[in-house]
């Protein structure tokens, strides 16, 4: 049973990594944005931050909350992975390298897909 269901949850990472990699630019902005802009919210209501700051305020805040995004997703799949493969077998240190190979293969692949997606400029 928990091999179907790491296997599962594994190929729909992979698959929602696929969609979120497929965005344009503008639509990826807009799905950041929410967070972004509540972020702002916050750090305004906090601070005494100038108006003329705060465009560089929002991409700074911009390309952490991606960023962030981009670690957090891969972290997850690196956990799905290693779940997944342990299912199967029982993961040794030595055999790690096969988890790390599959993550890093994993992105090089999503970087070479998301290079084929027109892009916009987005805010950072």
């Amino acid at each position: 049973m928990k091999k179907i269901l790491y296997t599962t949850l594994l190929v729909l990472w992979m698959i929602m990594m696929f969609v979120f990699s497929n965005q344009a630019g503008a639509e990826s902005d807009k799905t950041s944005g929410v967070i972004t802009n509540a972020l702002i919210e916050f750090i305004q209501s906090i601070s005494n931050i100038q108006l003329e700051d705060i465009n560089n305020i929002i991409g700074i805040v911009s390309k952490i909350v991606r960023k962030t995004a981009h670690l957090a997703g891969y972290a997850l799949g690196g956990i799905l992975a290693y779940c997944t493969y342990n299912s199967y077998k029982r993961v040794s240190k030595k055999e790690m390298k096969y988890i790390i190979l599959f993550m890093i293969l994993y992105a090089i692949s999503d970087e070479l897909h998301q290079y084929f997606v027109p892009r916009q400029k987005c805010r950072n």
